[in-house]
């Protein structure tokens, strides 16, 4: 296994310290090592593709820039890729964790992007190197990747795979959020978890609505709470769950509720404006937010200086609340359904989450095709 602070360190020496991109599990010991590092400055961003402009903009300050990145998220990079640094000759390194490969017996969502990740570098003509935990072939391979950047003008990327890296404390994130400080007064701390409020949820629509889950720990908590065919479970395409969402909500009369994170919905804010352009009276928006990644390590997220609820309003949501918990929730949902209107409900809450339930305990393809049968029955002929 490889050190991360080696890592790092071979990375300062070959004049990288600035670091930018969206955390991935495989690549939490190397973005903790970065963060700790006195050497280093780190920048989340909300989505790849926001990454590697951020990174454009480093070098063409003067600074070698760092991407960090999942493989799943060169899809969202794809274009400021191909559009942006590739024909202006801007270089940038990326460090690219390496899901669904074709030694990694992963879950279902990373399995197609894991075949052709590789391919899709070549084909924008960014050249790979597979790292190993040879520490000789690790300098070797920064003084390739800084050689092809000074030399061709060329971006390069340095793949991780699954436990090539050895384990780093991550540095202290989001603890109890001090909600009075950051929404103003009459707000308190927030004092419990995300499944604490799912449970309000199912409890409230007993599976009359359509509940839908944004990946990470959300889809599992839900499932946890019950297993409906009203639910959907979305394992990957992260910040995609509210457009899917305002899909089902303007062709059903059913209540249609999606239930996000603030990571999530940072990642595709675009969305918001769009669901407020159009206004579905059967779409409840919510978003769970403790300020952090948490499925991948609990890197912050921008989440601390957003009001949330304030977007809402200003994207065209009729309605948009912060509640802090699960009575006031209900609250708010006996709201949302008696005035028939959009409605956005921010949920502040606490890290933590429950139990794994496990991807291979779920059937996600027949599990979506029984959730489009309840889509489209009549909601007199379920009843």
């Amino acid at each position: 296994m490889l050190d991360p602070e080696n890592v790092v360190d071979s990375l300062n020496r070959a004049g990288f310290s600035h670091f930018v991109g969206v955390p991935c599990s495989l690549l939490q010991p190397l973005i903790a090592a970065v963060r700790t590092s006195a050497r280093c400055s780190y920048i989340p961003a909300s989505s790849e593709g926001e990454a590697v402009a951020i990174a454009a903009g480093l070098r063409l300050s003067g600074t070698k820039p760092v991407v960090f990145m999942q493989n799943s998220g060169i899809g969202n990079a794809v274009n400021p890729l191909t559009s942006l640094t590739c024909p202006l000759e801007i270089p940038v390194l990326f460090v690219v964790g390496m899901r669904g490969g074709a030694t990694d017996n992963d879950s279902l969502e990373h399995l197609t992007m894991g075949r052709i990740s590789e391919q899709m570098l070549s084909l924008m003509g960014i050249r790979s190197t597979l790292l190993t935990d040879d520490l000789n072939a690790l300098e070797r391979d920064m003084r390739t990747a800084s050689r092809d950047m000074q030399e061709l003008s060329k971006s390069h990327a340095l793949l991780v795979t699954r436990g090539l890296l050895s384990s780093a404390a991550e540095p202290s994130t989001a603890g109890p959020r001090d909600l009075e400080a950051l929404y103003g007064d009459g707000h308190n701390a927030a004092q419990y978890q995300r499944a604490d409020f799912i449970e309000t949820i199912t409890q409230f629509f007993e599976g009359e609505a359509a509940l839908l889950a944004t990946t990470g720990g959300c889809w599992k908590e839900l499932r946890q709470h019950r297993q409906s065919a009203a639910d959907f479970y979305q394992m990957g395409s992260m910040g995609c769950v509210s457009a899917i969402g305002l899909g089902i909500a303007l062709q059903t009369e059913k209540t249609v509720v999606v239930l996000d994170g603030d990571g999530a919905a940072l990642m595709k804010l675009g969305n918001m404006s769009t669901i407020g352009a159009l206004q579905p009276g059967n779409l409840v928006h919510v978003v769970f937010d403790n300020a952090q990644y948490e499925s991948t390590g609990g890197q912050p997220t921008a989440a601390a200086t957003v009001r949330f609820a304030s977007v809402a309003l200003a994207c065209g949501y009729p309605s948009a609340v912060t509640v802090t918990t699960p009575p006031a929730l209900k609250d708010a949902l006996s709201d949302a359904i008696r005035a028939r209107q959009t409605t956005f409900i921010h949920i502040p809450v606490l890290p933590g989450h429950k139990r794994d339930v496990g991807h291979d305990k779920v059937d996600f393809v027949s599990h979506t095709r029984a959730f489009e049968r309840f889509i489209q029955t009549p909601s007199e002929v379920l009843s």
